[in-house]
């Protein structure tokens, strides 16, 4: 279970170092005189970034398949026409001869990098700390020595662990669901999620066995 739940976290606050910075960038935005499709336009490049990973990996890998004779050239060449009609935002205009699709976006932001950028921001310093936890659970991913010493941690020192790093990743999935109300406008299914986590946050990390406060509240912390 703990192992389970170490893969699971490791993801989740990745994911939670990348929402830190898109909420960091709103609130650079915010202060700043750009027009508000300059705005919209600095949030599309980093969102299309961070979606972007991997997508060079694979057509690599496709390449190195051919080079290798694991698949034919027609099969090469109706992969890479496949794959970028499948992303075609990311990718140049693409004439489907086989060569080689060429991305429009040739960066990104390692999750070092993120980490960062969060302690260069005044605002957000303290909570890029996160990226220590992250580190920690991203060693479940390789079975090196490193994992080896984490797995034979307290169970108490595990679980400890585990309390933190859902308490950082509802606590930012809050913040990202209340910059997306800013901008979504009254989308139901998006105010169903955020009153979820909205909950969870408020009953089981901000003021667990609040009964009083919860039925007041609703749940609802915004």
């Amino acid at each position: 279970m703990e192992f389970a739940c170490g893969i699971i976290l490791r993801s989740a606050l990745l994911d939670t170092l990348i929402v830190l910075n898109l909420y960091n960038i709103l609130k650079d935005n915010e202060a700043s005189n750009k027009t508000e499709a300059e705005k919209e336009q600095i949030l599309n490049d980093f969102c299309n970034t961070m979606l972007s990973d991997g997508l060079k990996n694979t057509l690599e890998y496709i390449k190195t398949a051919k080079d290798l004779n694991l698949i034919t050239e027609q099969q090469l060449k109706d992969t890479f026409k496949n794959f970028t009609a499948s992303h075609q935002i990311f990718f140049e205009p693409y004439a489907n001869d086989g060569s080689m699709p060429v991305l429009k976006i040739n960066k990104y932001y390692s999750p070092k990098e993120l980490f960062k950028k969060l302690t260069n921001s005044r605002n957000l310093k303290e909570l890029s700390k996160i990226y220590d936890s992250y580190l920690f659970f991203s060693k479940y991913d390789h079975f090196g020595i490193l994992y080896y010493e984490v797995s034979k941690e307290k169970f108490i020192d595990q679980l400890e662990r585990i309390c933190k790093g859902i308490e950082l990743f509802v606590g930012t999935q809050s913040i990202l669901h209340l910059a997306l109300r800013m901008y979504s406008g009254n989308d139901n299914f998006l105010n169903e999620q955020s009153n979820i986590a909205a909950k969870y946050l408020f009953d089981k990390i901000l003021f667990p066995g609040s009964q009083t406060q919860q039925q007041n509240s609703g749940g609802i912390i915004y």
